[in-house]
Formats: C-alpha cells, structure tokens, sequence
C-alpha cells in the first residue's frame, strides 16, 4: 500500500510527541527520501511475480529438487561512450566524442504536497519514521532515544536493501579510466 507524506509525518507524532516545525520534519523526510532515491538509481527492475504462501513453498520446493538455476537475470551495460566519431586531432589519439546523457534529479517535497506518494510502500515504512524520530531525539537532546532511533533506522534501511537486492538487479558501474 502506498505512502503519503502526510500519513509518514502523522505516524511520526502519534510514535514521537514533539515541539518541532512541521517544516523541519518535511526536511528531514526530503533527507531520508533522497537518499532512497539515489539507491533505487543502482537497481533495475525486475518482474515480480505474486505467490501466496502455499504455492510459494511449492516454488521453492521443486525448484531446489530439481536443482534448477532460473531465475537468474543478465543484462547489457551501456559503453560509456555513446555513439559519437574520433576526433582527427591527433593529440587527442582516438577520444571519442561523449554525448550528454539524461541524470534523474530527487525534488523535494514541498509543503503543500501532503498526498505526494513515498518511494517506498508500507512494508518499509520504518526506514522514514525511524529516520525522521532519530532526528528529533537529535534536536532535543534525547541521546538514548537518538541511538535506538539510529539503530532501528540501520536495520530498517538494511531490510530494505536486502530486498532490493533479492527482487532486483544490481547496475553495474560503468568502469573509467584504466
């Protein structure tokens, strides 16, 4: 199910009882959010495929019988030079031309976007309340709560990692230089 700014920032104060600006949380949720957004960048997607609980242990179940090794994704890197011709000059000795190419860019929620959808679902919802909690207990001088909070948002972001990694396929940097 989906998240909205709004509901993110109202779980927070029903966990987290605070003074602080409305603004200052958003910021803080516009941290963490970008931050997701610069790790989805890594991943490619990958189907998905929807199983109840019963056909999924008999998936699994003929699958490690039978020993097979699906499931397994390859795709192509682009060069990192794409397209272009060599350059006569010969100083330059066979430098290609590099086109520009398209860089997504995180832009921050605004105050007025309340029913903006989050980047994550429900099932991780953590990875922002435990972020923007910890950041509170931060502001307030709470240093016990700040660590649990900093701790939980660790272990929460790790979670979510570990998904992206078992449900996606990890990009492969473009190598430069020698």
């Amino acid at each position: 199910m989906a998240l909205t700014v709004s509901e993110i920032l109202h779980e927070v104060d029903l966990m987290r009882p605070n003074a602080v600006d409305a603004a200052l949380k958003l910021k803080f949720l516009n941290e963490i959010e970008a931050e997701i957004f610069d790790l989805f960048l890594e991943f490619e997607p990958a189907e998905e495929a929807l199983k109840n609980n019963l056909e999924a242990r008999k998936y699994f179940w003929e699958k490690r019988e039978a020993g097979a090794e699906e499931g397994t994704h390859t795709f192509m890197v682009s060069p990192a030079v794409e397209g272009g011709t060599d350059i006569g000059d010969p100083l330059n000795m066979g430098i290609r031309k590099k086109r520009l190419r398209k860089v997504w860019k995180f832009i921050p929620y605004d105050v007025t976007e309340g029913d903006a959808v989050m980047l994550l679902d429900d099932r991780f919802s953590g990875v922002y309340t435990s972020y923007v909690k910890a950041k509170i207990d931060y502001l307030e001088d709470e240093t016990e709560n700040y660590m649990n909070d900093a701790a939980m948002h660790n272990a929460e972001k790790n979670a979510w990692l570990s998904w992206m990694t078992r449900t996606h396929t990890h990009r492969q940097p473009e190598v430069k230089g020698l």
